[in-house]
């Protein structure tokens, strides 16, 4: 009898012991997937933290793009009307200096006949 109350006593704690054994492996497992959870979390926000300040790396340099050429079309109509008075004025003085000349010629020979 005591033998075989030894024996119950045994198996239940072998139960016991397998029962508890397995709840620290279920607990362990669960902590390991929590790990690796937050590992992957980080990762993705750090991820998705770099390519936000790609886009926003991106957005700045097309913003200034957009500033730089936004300039160069306020100055190029303003170069061209520049270009065009100074060609009208060098085609202005080119066609009255040839009729200068033929004046002050003829105001020498007016002179010289007088």
């Amino acid at each position: 009898m005591e033998v075989a109350n030894q024996t119950e006593i045994d198996v239940s704690e072998a139960k016991m012991k397998g029962a508890i054994g397995a709840k620290k492996q279920e607990g362990l497992t669960l902590q390991n997937a929590a790990k690796i959870d937050t590992k992957s979390n980080i990762l993705s926000t750090r991820r998705q933290g770099e390519g936000n300040k790609e886009e926003i790396r991106v957005k700045t340099e097309v913003e200034k793009a957009n500033v730089e050429l936004a300039k160069k079309k306020t100055v190029l109509p303003q170069s061209a009307k520049v270009a065009h008075v100074e060609v009208d004025k060098t085609v202005s003085i080119r066609e009255t200096t040839p009729q200068m000349k033929v004046e002050i010629q003829m105001g020498y020979v007016k002179n010289q006949m007088s």
